[in-house]
């Protein structure tokens, strides 16, 4: 409330805001990803946070046997993309646990509100390589951000509520430029303790978008000369 000076047009702070842009610039870039090609400039949305009706492919799967694995499958005519979602908890695939979604997200039905927790999590895989945007992640209702994101085999990441004012209302995180994804590997958003030390998360998946990649978005690597 008191902050009432804005000090970024100051010239002495201009090397610094200088600095902190190129540092920006370097980690953006410092995956890779941003050399890949598209096969299409639209991107791919997937919002849960319909609470009145679910999407079609949630109301066809959310009436299976209680017996059935935690999962369901979405598949996207224009462009052409069928991707996975999966619940489990540590290496077990979850059963008897349906999907259930609400203004915030998808979560599991058995708990009380709709979250994602309990050590539990999701594994969402592709049918193509793709470039994963964003992720959106919604607490509230007195749930916490935290646990951890991993894509395929990389390193896992904490998964934390980025904007102050937000967080004390809302609670709404964007994970984004998380890099690219391989057809079959699986991204999964995990509610269990990062690493055993940041706090473990109680929210849900409410937005994610990707965008598809060339067969061929790989650089080539350089022909070696025969002798």
């Amino acid at each position: 409330p008191k902050e009432t000076t804005n000090l970024i047009a100051r010239p002495k702070l201009q090397p610094l805001i200088r600095r902190l842009a190129e540092m920006a610039i370097q980690h953006r870039n410092a995956g890779g990803h941003r050399l890949a090609k598209f096969s299409t400039k639209d991107r791919v949305f997937f919002d849960w946070t319909n609470a009145k009706a679910p999407p079609k492919y949630l109301a066809q799967k959310l009436q299976g046997k209680p017996d059935a694995a935690a999962n369901f499958s979405i598949v996207i005519a224009k462009p052409s993309l069928a991707v996975k979602v999966t619940g489990v908890r540590g290496s077990e695939i979850l059963r008897g646990n349906s999907f259930a979604w609400s203004p915030r997200g998808l979560g599991f039905r058995d708990n009380p509100l709709r979250r994602i927790e309990d050590n539990r999590g999701l594994l969402i895989s592709f049918d193509q390589d793709v470039l994963v945007e964003s992720v959106g992640i919604a607490a509230g209702n007195a749930g916490q951000c935290g646990g951890f994101y991993q894509m395929g085999d990389s390193a896992p990441m904490a998964v934390y509520c980025v904007d102050a004012d937000n967080d004390s209302k809302s609670q709404h995180g964007i994970l984004s430029d998380l890099g690219v994804l391989k057809a079959g590997e699986s991204l999964r958003l995990d509610s269990a303790h990062h690493f055993g030390v940041e706090p473990a998360g109680q929210w849900r998946l409410g937005r994610l978008t990707v965008q598809l990649l060339e067969e061929d978005w790989e650089t080539p690597q350089p022909a070696t000369e025969e002798k």
